[in-house]
Order: structure tokens, then sequence, then C-alpha cells
């Protein structure tokens, strides 16, 4: 019941950052709407499913396109990486032609579905996916959702399966302790990708 309650709670917190004052209205689109629905469902599987970090030898999102736990889960299938986390959110959101095995390529099936290429690295916005943290070639190392719009301070909400820690949500938002998304910077972007 407490887990409901927070999980409606930040639902109710996202969605109201992206009304227009007064009138209700969403000013974003229903994609995005279904990918923050779809970052909450998955994460809160991940945590209660006990997974962990790592590359699955198969992508999580065709393990369980349904979230039903009631699917066998063997132990070597419960890895989720930041990718991986990604590619699930997109899959349960539409974006079905994806690698079944290792990682998609997210740049590929941004280009194939016209998701626009930021220029601006700063201003993200609930849907954006943002890769960071550069390897010495300049290439990304890691890569989540944003969750929000910037809260203040270029403090953002982000839905992040970066590490054990992240996966198992023993860190949260004052709002919301103990699940995600987190409430944290944005630092070290290469570039990032909008929903169209």
């Amino acid at each position: 019941m407490r887990r409901t309650i927070a999980k409606l709670l930040c639902v109710f917190l996202i969605c109201s950052m992206f009304t227009i004052p007064g009138t209700g209205c969403m000013t974003y689109n229903s994609l995005v709407d279904k990918m923050m629905n779809e970052a909450a469902n998955i994460t809160e599987f991940i945590r209660d499913n006990n997974f962990k970090y790592g590359n699955a030898h198969i992508n999580p999102c065709y393990n369980w396109p349904t979230l039903d736990t009631s699917v066998s889960i063997m132990p070597e299938d419960k890895y989720v990486a930041c990718d991986r986390l990604v590619s699930w959110i997109l899959y349960r959101a539409g974006f079905t032609d994806q690698t079944f095995q290792n990682g998609t390529d997210l740049e590929a099936l941004f280009r194939k579905h016209d998701f626009k290429k930021l220029d601006k690295l700063y201003d993200f916005k609930a849907g954006d996916i943002i890769f960071v943290n550069p390897d010495s070639n300049g290439n990304p190392t890691h890569v989540f959702m944003c969750a929000s719009e910037d809260l203040g301070g270029e403090i953002y909400l982000r839905y992040d399966a970066g590490s054990d820690a992240r996966i198992t949500c023993t860190t949260g938002t004052e709002e919301t302790p103990g699940q995600q998304p987190f409430r944290e910077p944005i630092e070290n972007v290469v570039f990032a990708y909008r929903p169209s």
C-alpha cells in the first residue's frame, strides 16, 4: 500500500510539472506519457524481482514484455543495465523493433523513429534520453531517461539502472525515498535525443 501511494505521488508530481496552469491540459505528447508510465512500472518490477546490474544474454524486454511475474525468471536473465532499461522502456512504449540479444543500438533506433538529436545539451524535458560520461574517445559510457524539466539548480528527475544501488533503489528523492525516479543533476552530457 505504501509503495502504491508513493508511486501515485511520484506520478502526480511528474505530471503536475507538465500541465498548463489553469487548464489541466498536458503540454507533452502521449508517447512521453507512455514512456513515463512504463519507466515507473519497469523500475518497480526490477526492484521487486531482485534484478542485478549487468548485461543479460537476452534483452530483458523480450523476456518480460508484459512484466508478468508468473513468467519464470532464470537467475542468468535477472540482469539489467542502463541501456537495457532505456531499451525496455522504449519497447513497452511501442518501439519493438529491437535487438533480441545484446544491447540495442539506441542511436540507430532513434534515427529510424525520428527522435530529435538535441543541439542544446541543457534544458532537458521528460522523455529525453541522455547519454553521459564520455570515455577517452568521447563516446558515452552511460545512458538514462530524464523524467522532468529542470527542478531548479539544474536538478532533474531521472530513471536510471546504472548500478545495483539504483536498481534496488537504496536511494531516491525526498518525495519518493527508496524508489525511482532519482533527483540529481545531469552532468558530463555527450548527447541526447528527444521523442518527436
